[in-house]
């Protein structure tokens, strides 16, 4: 009847270090910033242009390194005043005149980790109807030009996030099969001897 050895308890004790720091750094890794809310929200119908923009992000951005930048859709670039950053936010005034129809607002940071992210926010300016009040706005109303207080988010920056968040799920099957080749090669020259 033949012995069968396990391995020692040395090696056993190095490949859950190994597989614990490997866990520590694919996380590390897949950590960048991800778009939280938006003002304008993705697919809002604003009655009024806004007369800022503002990127909440799941972690600190910096202005000097960020791009932010509004467009018609189709047409000319809309001027934004001075990017400013207050932790995980950035916002800029609009300064230039935003006529009815569709916009996107564009940016580019860059996460903790140095990896850059990218993406878009698209919002439409309504042109007022018939009966759509001028100067006055309804008391039951909320202003539309103001950012939410509450947090939320628009269907594509959650999309984008839960995107974000499937991403970094998807490093486990690759840790889950190095360990798993691991320890075999660690059963298999432990085995040898």
């Amino acid at each position: 009847m033949a012995r069968t050895r396990l391995a020692n308890p040395r090696w056993v004790m190095a490949l859950f270090v190994a597989l614990a720091l490997l866990a520590a750094w694919a996380r590390a890794v897949a950590a960048h910033a991800s778009l939280e809310r938006s003002f304008p929200a993705e697919g809002a119908v604003l009655e009024e242009p806004p007369d800022r923009v503002e990127l909440v992000f799941s972690e600190p951005v910096e202005a000097a390194v960020s791009k932010v930048t509004l467009e018609r859709v189709g047409g000319e670039p809309v001027e934004l005043g001075d990017l400013e950053s207050e932790g995980n936010t950035l916002r800029a005034a609009v300064t230039g005149k935003l006529e009815p129809g569709e916009y996107a607002l564009n940016y580019r940071v860059l996460s903790a980790d140095g990896h850059p992210v990218e993406g878009k926010v698209s919002f439409q300016v309504a042109a007022p109807g018939p009966g759509t009040p001028g100067e006055e706005q309804d008391a039951t109303q909320p202003d539309s030009t103001t950012p939410p207080q509450t947090p939320g988010q628009g269907g594509d920056a959650r999309a984008e996030e839960e995107r974000g968040d499937a991403n970094r799920g998807a490093s486990w099957p690759w840790i889950l099969g190095g360990a798993a080749v691991l320890a075999a090669a660690l059963l298999a020259r432990g085995r040898r001897r």
